[in-house]
């Protein structure tokens, strides 16, 4: 039987094998190079669903705005494209397998392909994301900002307990200790997610990076040499997130002479 699409979670999805996952590529005329993860893992030009066609290439080719997400948490991931006309958004998402060891990562076969309306589109970004460490405080701490260069030497200094590295840059910093955010992001990283955001016809890219430990997110950014860190819930991610987009769509319309 032929996929369809199904609402689930008031979006309509569908669940794609690798052969009609490629016949739908196939008939958007994307160009391989734009694919990614996200290229067909077989080849098949069987005739596809116009409906399924038309969402594929909104989420994969030319769109007013673009959001490339990648998640990882433990030994899976998750890599998704989502196109928006400033209307309607398309969104195709692929599992990730990392099997750790020095393997490399695996592409999982079969693609989820939904088709959104605004109001859906930060919930399903954030469907995307993982939950928040059962162990998160309430409070994710302040902001700690450091030269990139002295944030690498105390991760290292950290993680191979050289406590009298980790004293000396944190006496530079001007700080009584490590900063527990930092001595965390040192110990473990359980999971990740990087967000790249694109408008049509703009050379610049948003992108934004979270990392997870176990004390909860914490925000990445590297802005002239100096590597700021902002711990935030995962209500604080999906706020940014949301400011981020709504940006990108008030640049996209503004560009498209709509924000009147």
């Amino acid at each position: 039987m032929s996929p369809t699409f199904s609402r689930i979670d008031g979006v309509p999805r569908v669940r794609l094998d690798e052969p009609d996952w490629a016949s739908v590529v196939a008939a958007t005329g994307v160009p391989a190079a734009a694919l990614g993860a996200l290229t067909p893992l077989t080849a098949d030009d069987a005739e596809a669903d116009p409906t399924m066609v038309a969402a594929a290439a909104l989420a994969l080719g030319s769109a007013r705005v673009r959001v490339d997400v990648t998640t990882v948490s433990g030994d899976r991931g998750v890599v998704a494209s989502l196109g928006s006309d400033g209307t309607t958004s398309a969104i195709a998402n692929r599992i990730l397998v990392l099997p750790g060891g020095g393997e490399p990562t695996r592409l999982a076969p079969g693609v989820e392909l939904s088709v959104l309306d605004q109001r859906h589109l930060l919930i399903e970004v954030m469907r995307l994301v993982p939950p928040d460490p059962p162990l998160a405080p309430d409070d994710p701490g302040p902001v700690v900002a450091l030269p990139h260069t002295d944030a690498l030497v105390l991760t290292e200094a950290v993680r191979s307990g050289d406590d009298a590295v980790a004293r000396q840059v944190a006496t530079e910093q001007g700080w009584d200790e490590v900063p527990p955010v930092l001595e965390a992001l040192a110990d473990e990283v359980r999971a990740n997610v990087t967000v790249a955001l694109r408008v049509e016809g703009r050379e610049t890219v948003v992108l934004r990076r979270w990392l997870q430990t176990e004390l909860g997110w914490v925000g990445l950014a590297i802005t002239d040499g100096e590597a700021v860190h902002t711990p935030c819930t995962r209500e604080g991610l999906a706020d940014e997130l949301l400011y981020s987009l709504t940006g990108a769509f008030e640049t996209a319309l503004a560009g498209a002479g709509l924000d009147g």
